[in-house]
C-alpha cells in the first residue's frame, strides 16, 4: 500500500501500530502532503485539467490507503463550507463577460472561473490534509515534524494543543449540562447572557487547569521542549511515495501543457 491502514486523528495519542513498518514512514507522507498542497496553491488559475489530473492521483491514494470515500467526504463537508466562504468572494469579480445579475448582485465570467478554480484548489488541499490525518496518528504526526527539523517549541506546543483539546471540550460540555440542568437556556435573549457567562467561565478554568498541568509536569522533569526526533531513515516505500508524488505532478502539468 502507499499508505500503511492506521487510525486517524480520533485514535488519539495512541503508539503507532505494528504496521507503520509495511509502508511510508510518518516523515515521508508528511513531506509529500505539504509537496502536494504547495503543487495545487501553486497552480495557474483556470488550469482545471492540471486540478482534474493531481485530484486523480490524491483519489488513488485514499484508495490504496483503505480510505472510504464516505469517511473522507463526511470530514471535508464542514470544512470546505467554512473555506469556501472565504472565496466566495472572487465569484463576484468583474472581470470579462456579464452573466448574471440581480440587483446589485452580478457574476462575470472572469470572476465564475476564478472561483471554481479557486475552490478546486482548496478541495484538493482538503483531501490531502484529510488523507494524511486519516492514515496517521497524532504521536506520528509530531514526531515527523521532529524528524523534519522543526522548531522544537513549535512541536511541544502543537502536541498539548492536540492533547488537551479533548480536556477543554469536556470542560464546555460540562458547562452547558450545569445550565441545562438548571433552564438556564429556555429563551433566547437569556441563552445569549448564558452562552457569553459559560464563555467567560470557560476560559477561566480553561486557564486555571493549564496552570495546574504544567505545574505537575514541570514537577515530573518536563523541560518545556520536546525530545529530539530519531534520524530519518529512507525505506523502499518512502521512495516510492516521493516518486508517485512528483510523477502525479508532472504528470499533470504535462497534461495542462499538452491538451
Amino acid at each position: 500500500m502507499i499508505f500503511h491502514d492506521s487510525p486517524g486523528l480520533g485514535k488519539g495519542l495512541a503508539a503507532p501500530s505494528a504496521t507503520s513498518a509495511t509502508g511510508p514512514q510518518p516523515w515521508m507522507r508528511l513531506l509529500c502532503a505539504t509537496i502536494a498542497v504547495f503543487a495545487i496553491a501553486l497552480t495557474p488559475p483556470l488550469q482545471g485539467l492540471q486540478l482534474l489530473v493531481m485530484g486523480g492521483g490524491l483519489l488513488l491514494i485514499g484508495w490504496r490507503s483503505s480510505v472510504s470515500l464516505g469517511q473522507l467526504l463526511r470530514r471535508m463537508t464542514l470544512e470546505a463550507s467554512f473555506a469556501l466562504l472565504l472565496v466566495l468572494g472572487t465569484l463576484f469579480r468583474e472581470q470579462g463577460d456579464l452573466l448574471w445579475q440581480w440587483g446589485w448582485l452580478e457574476i462575470y465570467q472572469g470572476g465564475l472561473l476564478g472561483f471554481f478554480s479557486l475552490a478546486m484548489k482548496v478541495g484538493l488541499s482538503l483531501m490531502t490534509l484529510n488523507v494524511l490525518t486519516l492514515t496517521t496518528r497524532q504521536i506520528e504526526l509530531l514526531q515527523a515534524l521532529k524528524q523534519l527539523k522543526m522548531p522544537p517549541l513549535l512541536v511541544a506546543i502543537v502536541g498539548s494543543m492536540l492533547r488537551y483539546l479533548t480536556v477543554l471540550l469536556d470542560e464546555a460540555q460540562t458547562l452547558q449540562r450545569a445550565a441545562q440542568s438548571r433552564n438556564l437556556l429556555v429563551s433566547r435573549p437569556v441563552h445569549r447572557h448564558i452562552v457569553g457567562v459559560m464563555i467567560g467561565a470557560l476560559f477561566i478554568r480553561t486557564y486555571d487547569r493549564g496552570d495546574r498541568i504544567h505545574q505537575a509536569m514541570l514537577s515530573r522533569g518536563y523541560a518545556g521542549l520536546a525530545p529530539e526526533g530519531t534520524p530519518l531513515r529512507w525505506t523502499k516505500p518512502d521512495i516510492c511515495l516521493l516518486t508517485y508524488t512528483i510523477s502525479v505532478i508532472l504528470l499533470s502539468i504535462g497534461a495542462e501543457i499538452m491538451f
